[in-house]
């Protein structure tokens, strides 16, 4: 009887147009305008992304290199590994080499414009809108600096990054480039010819920034952030779909036809939950299948993605319960009316499907479709069952938890 069950909300749903226009099509036509639209922004265009730098220097570069001639010259050393010293360091100033040799170059001049600022107009460029970053040096940071490049002495000095949050993206490119120069410095050295050894196996020196890492991980293009976005999206229309249809069987008398047959109401809810999982894993197969087909979009493991897939469809069945139960319930369709036009698009924004908003990152995990979001992108990074456990169990919890309250609030004998 399950299976008769099923095949009879399958083949509704085969024949509504309009729900194969709202479940396939209008997500694969969002896939194509916003994954080719933002593609260039996303996938960090050089002709798209710009910034503005500030520079500050509260100390003065050549005085502090006096300052560590002047420390040179009283240490008991030969005269020649003295005069040695001094010419590297004159090549080896962290500030300048920052200015000419980074900002500088001919590449990212196309993309930043670097501007030196002088300490007292800090506060101004701070209230300012036009900034993307301002780069802090301390007094004092270029004879930290050379102190510990050529004696290993002291720590490392610390510049200061501050960024324009209203700009992530180009103050974001302005943190990957400090973040290279740290890095990389000793190669930066090299550029200049230069034999300057500034790290060693225990212990990195140079410049230190306080920002945090990260990890060296596959690009996620737009058209796969928009796919894995809609597709979490236009997944929970499933539910107030099928709930909607259970509705209408309602009111068509047609629940009341299966009930009299002997059929069990917990059967007959059973029934729109495995559609709603079955409905809802189709929709995604085919939503990636297009993509992957038509735009090049790059799945570096099958199985996970059929996993999360699976685990993001329980979920969705569990969702097309609750909402089946409350709209029997009610008598109302009110409720799925509610759930479309207001309740998706809030769990969309939260969960990261139309742009990924850190602040709200930690929030959209709990949610049924930002947590398939999230599991899905880790995929793409190419990340283990374990970096996605969490939230397999939270898209698994959804639908358990969603059923049993289903089961509790379906009504046991139809009402009038």
């Amino acid at each position: 009887m399950l299976s008769q069950l099923i095949k009879k909300d399958l083949l509704v749903l085969l024949r509504n147009k309009h729900i194969f226009i709202v479940l396939l099509l209008m997500p694969i036509a969002l896939i194509s305008i916003l994954g080719f639209a933002l593609s260039s922004v996303m996938e960090g265009d050089e002709n798209v992304i710009e910034a503005k730098v500030y520079l500050v220097e509260n100390g003065s570069e050549v005085e502090e290199l006096q300052q560590f001639i002047a420390y040179v010259q009283q240490l008991n050393l030969p005269e020649e590994a003295k005069i040695g010293i001094i010419e590297r360091a004159k090549v080896t100033l962290p500030i300048s080499l920052l200015k000419e040799e980074v900002f500088g170059s001919e590449e990212l001049q196309k993309n930043i414009t670097l501007e030196i600022a002088q300490p007292n107009e800090m506060k101004k460029i701070l209230d300012g809108e036009d900034a993307e970053a301002v780069i802090e040096f301390p007094e004092g940071f270029t004879y930290a600096f050379l102190k510990q490049v050529f004696f290993r002495e002291g720590k490392a000095p610390e510049l200061k990054l501050m960024q324009n949050e209203g700009k992530q993206l180009s103050a974001g490119m302005v943190e990957s480039i400090l973040k290279n120069v740290q890095e990389q410095y000793a190669y930066a050295i090299a550029m200049q010819e230069k034999q300057i050894v500034v790290s060693d196996e225990n212990n990195q020196v140079g410049i230190s920034i306080t920002t945090e890492t990260v990890e060296n991980r596959p690009v996620v293009t737009a058209m796969t952030y928009y796919t894995f976005g809609m597709s979490v999206m236009f997944v929970l229309y499933v539910a107030s779909t099928l709930a909607s249809m259970a509705l209408l069987e309602k009111e068509s008398y047609v629940y009341s036809r299966i009930m009299v047959s002997g059929t069990s109401p917990w059967l007959y809810l059973g029934s729109y939950f495995l559609t709603g999982v079955l409905v809802a894993f189709t929709q995604l197969m085919l939503l990636f299948t297009v993509s992957i087909s038509f735009y090049g979009m790059e799945i570096p493991n099958y199985f996970m993605l059929i996993t999360i897939s699976l685990f993001l469809s329980f979920g969705v069945g569990g969702l097309t319960a609750i909402l089946t139960a409350f709209s029997y319930r009610s008598n109302k369709s009110s409720i799925n009316e509610a759930f479309e036009s207001v309740f998706v698009t809030v769990f969309a924004f939260l969960g990261g499907s139309f742009i990924p908003i850190s602040a709200l990152e930690n929030i959209g995990g709990y949610t049924l479709n930002g947590a398939g979001m999230k599991a899905y992108l880790l995929m793409v990074k190419e990340y283990d069952f374990g970096a996605i456990s969490s939230y397999l169990v939270t898209m698994f919890a959804y639908g358990v938890l969603l059923l049993i309250l289903a089961v509790f609030i379906f009504p046991r004998k139809e009402r009038a």
